[in-house]
Order: structure tokens, then sequence, then C-alpha cells
């Protein structure tokens, strides 16, 4: 948003906040309770939670069971997609 684009910038910002923060605090919730329905308490590891839910949900990564990453496929994934929007954006 450029300035002058609304007419009380200090009330939509503290809006934008009282909004955004509970949705940021439900989803880190919602997480917190997935990964602890996966994998228990003990076990979870706090620098990479996201593979580790998504390992445990698929049936293991790649080290743990010669299958598929799914971790890293996504990622991958995702990375395509925008490499072909910026192409066919170039065009």
């Amino acid at each position: 948003m450029f300035a002058g684009e609304t007419r009380d910038a200090g009330r939509t910002i503290m809006l934008s906040a009282w909004i955004a923060a509970p949705v940021i605090a439900a989803i880190y919730i919602l997480m917190s309770g997935a990964m602890l329905a996966y994998i228990p308490a003990a076990k979870v590891d706090l620098t990479g939670p996201i593979p580790q839910v998504l390992a445990a949900a698929f049936g293991g990564g790649a080290a743990a069971s010669g299958g598929v990453d799914w971790g890293w496929c996504w990622g991958g994934l995702q990375s395509w997609r925008w490499r072909w929007r910026w192409w066919r954006s170039t065009r």
C-alpha cells in the first residue's frame, strides 16, 4: 500500500495487527496440535517440525524408508510453479 491510499493509516495498521495476531496464534496452536498428533512430545524436533510431521504422516522420509521425502517434493514443486509463472509473464 502506498502513502495516501488510505484515509487513516494509523487506524488501518492497528486494525490489521488486531486481526492478524489471533490468526497467527491460531495457526501456531493448530500446527502444534497436529505435530503432537503424529509425534510423541518427547520426540518432537523443534529445528525441523514440518519435515518431521510430513515424514511421520507419510510413513517416513527418504532417509528412513528409502521412499519419497514429501517435504523436498513440495518445495521443488512450489519453486517450479513460480519459475513457470515468471517465465510466462516475461513472454
